[in-house]
Order: structure tokens, then C-alpha cells, then sequence
């Protein structure tokens, strides 16, 4: 998965209200495709693309923006780049079928203050509205943690993360996030591979620099879980899914 290119802002801000909001308060230095024109998302996206599939002799099928955000501009680049999904803050877009799947969250992202004080609200806001949809996050289909601890300001709030990485690891499959969307195929599709193993998932999104880097564990977590390689990875910067 590629998380952008130059991860900076490229010029004024062409994004609704909301994501306005959104940029101002999560991520004002890094809304990389809230602020390129069509032309220049896709060329953009396709340089991530390619620089990834020379470094690591495989090509990406996910993309992230940075922040999470980007607008129809960005979006379109993206699918012209070849890119078969986009992961946004709490969708999971198929490019080539529109299909949506939902992926309620848990995270930390590690630089203090305000920011992290709403990351850590959202992350209140999210349990509730999975208590309200499935009676809890334990009961969700699909969990989405990202852990993106780079200075790791409040590591009290990461702990908390981790512990609640813990319990929802019960019973769950944990999976890359381009095999959530094989995992949550309509039911013909499913029907058609019945050895396919369908449980519960979660995704986790950890930020790396290289092809060793692995997971530091938490309270209770025993053994760090490797990253896998050629399935994931990025060229500025770096994301990676644990699976």
C-alpha cells in the first residue's frame, strides 16, 4: 500500500467544509491530495506506485492518503493510477466495483496534544457507534487499529490502545487490509470459494521504514508480529498492514 507521495501541502485547499475541518485539525502540513489538481494527483499516485514496484518487485493495490483525506480530484488520480482500493479513516473503497465496506477504528498517532486528544475522542465515538450497531467493537466484523506512534508523546494513551488491540484480537483473524475486501465478498462470491475462511477481522496499520520492521509488543501481546513484505509498503514514508 503507497501513503502518498510528498506528503506536504501542494498548493490551496479544494475540499468541502468537513474536510477542511478535518485538515485543519488532524493533519494542516500533509493534505497532499486535497491540494492537487486531477493531472497532478495521478501522476502523483502512479510515481508512488512505481517507485514501489521497483524498490520491492511488486505492484501496490492500496492506497492511502495522507491524513486519510483527499478529495474527487485525488480520488480520480488514484483509480487512473491502477490502484484496486482506497483506504479512507473508516471506509474501505473497492476502485473498480464502488463497492464500501465499513471499518470501525482504534488508534493512536503518537505527536501529543490536541491532535492526539481527538484522535483518542474519536476513538471514544467510534465504541460507542459500534455498541449502537453491533452491541460493542468486540462484535464488530471488522476492526480497523493504526498505531503510528513516531514520537511517542502520551504513552498512555498507546498502552490503552494496545490493551484494547489485545481484546479484540479474541476469536479474530488478523488480515492485510486488501484481503478485507476478498473477506467481505457478497454472498454469491462466497458461496463460490466455501473453503474460504470467513471469521471475524482486523486490520492493523502500522507505520514502517523497511521490510524487517516489526511490531513492538504491548501489554499482553507476546511475540512481535512480523510485517509482511511484498504485500505492503509505501514510498514516502511508509505504511504497513499487519496481517
Amino acid at each position: 500500500m503507497t501513503h502518498g507521495w510528498a506528503h506536504a501541502v501542494q498548493g490551496p485547499l479544494k475540499s468541502s467544509p468537513r474536510q477542511r475541518f478535518l485538515a485543519a485539525r488532524f493533519a494542516p502540513r500533509a493534505v497532499e491530495f486535497l491540494t492537487r489538481p486531477p493531472g497532478s494527483a495521478r501522476d502523483a499516485a502512479e510515481s508512488a506506485r512505481r517507485v514501489l514496484a521497483e524498490a520491492l518487485g511488486t505492484e501496490a493495490r492500496g492506497f492511502c492518503a495522507p491524513g486519510w483525506l483527499l478529495n474527487e480530484a485525488g480520488r480520480s488520480g488514484v483509480a487512473a493510477a491502477g490502484f484496486r482500493y482506497l483506504l479512507e479513516q473508516s471506509r474501505l473503497c473497492d476502485l473498480a466495483t464502488g463497492r464500501t465496506v465499513l471499518n470501525p477504528w482504534q488508534g493512536y498517532m503518537g505527536v501529543g496534544g490536541i491532535h492526539e486528544w481527538l484522535v483518542q475522542l474519536g476513538n471514544g465515538a467510534v465504541a460507542v457507534g459500534a455498541r449502537i450497531a453491533w452491541d460493542g467493537l468486540e462484535r464488530s466484523p471488522i476492526v480497523k487499529v493504526f498505531l503510528h506512534p513516531q514520537f511517542l508523546d502520551g504513552a498512555g494513551a498507546l498502552d490503552r490502545v494496545l490493551e484494547r488491540l489485545e481484546t479484540l484480537r479474541e476469536g479474530r483473524q488478523l488480515v492485510a487490509t486488501g484481503q478485507v475486501l476478498d473477506l467481505t465478498e457478497p454472498a454469491p462470491a462466497r458461496q463460490a470459494s466455501p473453503d474460504r475462511n470467513h471469521a471475524p477481522t482486523i486490520s492493523v496499520v502500522i507505520p514502517a521504514l523497511n521490510e524487517q520492521a516489526r511490531v513492538a509488543p504491548g501489554p499482553g501481546l507476546g511475540a512481535p508480529a512480523a510485517i509482511p513484505g511484498p504485500a505492503t509498503g509505501s514510498g514516502a514514508g511508509g505504511q504497513r498492514f499487519a496481517g
